[in-house]
């Protein structure tokens, strides 16, 4: 037996193994306990909790000790090459935090291999689900596959491409929640592109890898188009219940959309999956951004489609009928006058005063019947107008820049859709933001900058040394207004609609690529046009933090070794916070630096951009944060860099 053992131990009896998950060609995955002490009512208290191991096991070239436990090999070297690999890319996911991606808790070497421990999702794959239900609607599918767009964006703004998704390395918890897992050809690569190791990325599985994946050293790079070719294919077992015919076959004779449309798949779902799965990689959606956008459409189509069509559903069938109630009845009351007119006129044995009350009482009867009938006339008239008129208004609030026009259809319209109303709120909660950084903007009045000097950063033992690489001048600076604060998580979280971490208050950690794309999205919320601050702005905002002050301004290694939350520390003489020490903060200004690293050139389009001001990590004289600013990988994303904007005083 290859695997392990029931109630076998690990890492010294800290974790128990209850049962084998699942094998693959480079690891085990099995379900255990561990024990954690938990506060109640009778105090604290220690339970079992399940999580789940994976342990690096290559079938081809390893075996089970005499012992049971230990890892045995006959190819060392070939191991151990992709042991490391299997180490690297546990490491790399621990990094990640985001609700939609297992959570991996801790990686540790033992028994001759390395194991890495993940949350247990209590649920099932995808893969099971759809076995289950034989295939899935439209609209769950593409709910799934937008949960999963959301992990990979986050991936994707790290660096790492899964590289094997399916539904079977999909979860969905029993309250619908859904997690990628299973990251085994999950791989890091640089900001251009290019993987971190030479080692084989693998060929994916059939049916759901592109057929460039398995070519991907002639072409150099591993493009986000990958895992988006992969996701479509998912999208195409959901739909239809069915595997999605292999990348080659869909090169030559095209994605058998008939198979698609027996399901009763609509033409618009259609487009989308056609697209994501084009063999062609330029003509798919070069982001998974940009597919959840075009599943957001459709949804969004669908909701407001749906709550009109029944409205004019019931308005119309409403009238169908009230015309017919008014016909019958109108017919059956000129009968019965008639009738007693004749009689009356043949006979002349009714009094005259008899008539007259005979004709009010069916006058009155008449009414009786016709006002009701025009009551509901009217009701119907007026739902089809208040639907024609919330469906106008959600479109005005999901446009406008104005939070107070968002809150009057939230407030007209209580009984709008929850689709809507959850859309609109949310709308609001990213304008209601934008208030308040415009209200955090604080004045830098016009100054004089020093000259400074770019820093490249290089790693020395425990800390780091800076050489200088170039320089720029300062000079006059025009007024203009800084953020009091670093971006925050939470700021990210309300306007990008992902989340990058937990932490609400503290400094959210991205790329310079992210942050333009946080300003561009920013910019379409507001009638500002918000950017970052150049060197020369941002030295020019810190020069009053200087001398004894630094320690009461900033965080250093000294002061703490740990990202914080913003605000904490006082504010210097123009009200902005945390200028000193926090994170690194990206501005403006790019460049290109040349191959012996000793000298760099100015450029719009360089893959380095200028960062300025101290981080919790860095010794306080460890840069020379008055005078010069480090730079960085334009795609690098760590958890000392983060950002803050500015904007023209107009």
């Amino acid at each position: 037996m290859a695997e392990l053992k029931q109630g076998c131990t690990l890492k010294n009896g800290k974790y128990k193994v209850v049962k084998t998950l699942g094998q693959g060609s480079f690891g085990i995955t099995y379900l255990a306990t561990t024990r954690v002490s938990m506060d109640g009512q009778l105090g604290k208290l220690d339970v079992d909790v399940n999580v789940t191991i994976k342990e690096f096991f290559m079938c081809d070239y390893s075996s089970r000790a005499v012992d049971g436990i230990s890892v045995e090999r006959t190819n060392s070297s070939l191991v151990k090459n992709y042991q490391n690999k299997f180490q690297r890319e546990a490491i790399n996911l621990s990094k990640l935090h985001h609700p939609n991606i297992v959570k991996v808790l801790e990686v540790f070497d033992e028994n001759n291999t390395t194991y890495y421990v993940m949350e247990f999702i209590d649920g099932v794959t995808v893969d099971d689900y759809i076995k289950k239900e034989g295939k899935l609607s439209a609209e769950e599918s593409l709910k799934i596959t937008k949960e999963v767009c959301f992990a990979l964006a986050y991936m994707h703004r790290h660096n790492m491409l899964h590289l094997d998704l399916k539904p079977k390395n999909i979860m969905r918890n029993n309250e619908g929640h859904i997690f990628l897992i299973d990251f085994g050809l999950a791989k890091q690569y640089k900001e251009n592109g290019e993987p971190e190791s030479s080692t084989t990325i693998g060929l994916g599985t059939l049916g759901y890898a592109p057929i460039e994946q398995a070519n991907y050293k002639s072409d150099g790079t591993l493009p986000a188009t990958l895992d988006v070719y992969a996701l479509g294919a998912s999208l195409y077992k959901m739909l239809t219940g069915k595997t999605p015919p292999e990348s080659s076959l869909v090169l030559n004779d095209g994605l058998p959309l008939t198979v698609l449309q027996q399901a009763n798949v609509e033409d618009k779902v259609i487009a989308i999956v056609a697209k994501a799965m084009s063999p062609i990689k330029k003509d798919r959606y070069q982001t998974v951004n940009a597919l959840s956008e075009a599943i957001s459409a459709v949804l969004l189509s669908d909701d407001e489609s749906t709550f009109v069509q029944n409205h004019e559903k019931d308005t119309i069938n409403g009238k169908e009928s009230i015309c017919e109630d008014v016909e019958q009845h109108d017919s059956a009351h000129k009968n019965r006058v008639v009738d007693e007119n004749e009689s009356s006129y043949n006979e002349k044995k009714e009094p005259v005063i008899l008539k007259k009350r005979m004709l009010l009482l069916i006058v009155l009867g008449v009414l009786l019947v016709i006002l009701p009938i025009c009551w509901r006339v009217y009701n119907n008239y007026s739902s089809k107008v208040r639907a024609e008129e919330e469906v106008s208004m959600y479109k005005k609030a999901l446009a406008s820049k104005d939070a107070l026009v968002v809150q009057k259809y939230l407030t007209e319209f209580v009984d709008a859709s929850d689709a809507h109303k959850a859309k609109a709120k949310q709308r609001y909660e990213k304008l209601k933001m934008v208030d308040y950084i415009d209200k955090h903007m604080m004045n830098i009045p016009m100054g004089t900058a020093p000259n400074y000097g770019i820093y490249y950063r290089y790693v020395s033992g425990d800390d780091w040394v800076y050489y200088k690489v170039g320089s720029g001048e300062g000079g006059t600076v025009a007024a203009y207004q800084l953020f009091q604060y670093e971006v925050t998580n939470k700021i990210w979280k309300t306007i990008m609609g992902d989340y990058p971490a937990e932490d609400n208050n503290k400094p959210v950690n991205v790329s310079y690529e992210d942050c333009l794309v946080f300003i561009k999205k920013l910019n379409e919320l507001s009638d500002k046009k918000y950017r970052l601050p150049t060197i020369a702005e941002w030295l020019l905002a810190a020069k009053p933090d200087s001398g004894n002050k630094i320690s009461k301004l900033g965080w250093f290694r000294e002061s703490g070794h740990s990202l914080h939350d913003v605000g904490l520390k006082a504010p210097n003489s123009y009200g902005l916070y945390d200028m000193l020490g926090n994170v690194h903060e990206w501005c403006q200004e790019r460049f290109n630096i040349n191959n012996s690293e000793t000298q760099v050139s100015s450029s719009i389009n360089g893959h380095f951009a200028a960062e300025c001001g101290g981080h919790f990590d860095a010794h306080v004289n460890s840069f020379p944060y008055f005078s010069g600013a480090e730079i960085d990988a334009v795609g690098n994303c760590n958890s000392v860099t983060g950002f803050r904007i500015a904007r023209d005083i107009n």
